[in-house]
């Protein structure tokens, strides 16, 4: 099946429009992260004409969740990313992450404090990371319930642009991306898998993504599947 009928058939679906709105504010983030449930994005700029795209969860290993992302007339693409989307990976890029640092990184984020900072420092990509108190964010899309949220900031330096992303209070789900240039990516819709897909196996990373697992040290147990 062409990616462009694939996509045009989950955009054209109706099956969580009503229903998966209703839950946004009533569930977790990690309620969502169901191997093969999908996210639905609006990507707006003043650059480009607004459009839609949308990523599927493949499932957690350690503290990385992997996404497959699709977007009409590109090829999709694999990515990783952890809590807060606070370090993120191209698949199919060269970069290389130390698990052991990831995990580290991962750890002080979630118990990061306001008005505190941590640093990431890879190669040569640097920026800090900071995570707001939980506040209440409304998606236009999801009636008027507001979903309770926070939202981390990466500062890249003083004359780049600063990254803010809305994720649910547990930094399961991107909400909204604020690319800090006038774009933005909000979350449209959430499609519920009824049959959850298996979760992204080690050896399926190994080959697919592997940065992730550069001068790993130890090997992390696959999150089981959420039912």
């Amino acid at each position: 099946m062409k990616l462009t009928r694939l996509l045009s058939q989950f955009m054209a679906s109706a099956l969580c429009l009503s229903v998966c709105a209703v839950a946004a504010y009533a569930q977790e983030g990690e309620d969502w992260l169901v191997p093969g449930n999908s996210f639905v994005y609006l990507s707006e700029s003043p650059d480009w004409e607004d459009e839609h795209y949308m990523t599927i969860y493949l499932g957690e290993i350690g503290p990385w969740r992997f996404y497959r992302e699709l977007v009409l007339n590109q090829d999709p693409i694999m990515y990783a990313e952890t809590r807060y989307s606070s370090v993120f990976m191209t698949c199919d890029s060269h970069d290389t992450s130390e698990l052991a640092y990831v995990e580290s990184i991962d750890s002080q984020v979630g118990n990061l404090s306001p008005q505190r900072s941590v640093l990431f420092s890879d190669d040569d990509l640097i920026y800090t990371i900071e995570l707001s108190v939980e506040h209440q964010f409304l998606l236009p899309e999801f009636f008027d319930h507001p979903i309770a949220a926070r939202t981390t900031i990466l500062s890249y330096g003083d004359d780049l642009p600063r990254e803010t992303y809305v994720s649910t209070r547990d930094g399961a789900v991107l909400l909204q991306l604020d690319w800090g240039d006038g774009s933005t990516d909000t979350l449209t819709r959430v499609i519920e898998v009824a049959t959850p897909s298996p979760n992204i196996t080690r050896e399926q990373v190994e080959a697919q993504c592997p940065g992730v697992y550069f001068n790993e040290d130890k090997v992390p147990a696959p999150a089981s599947s959420k039912l």
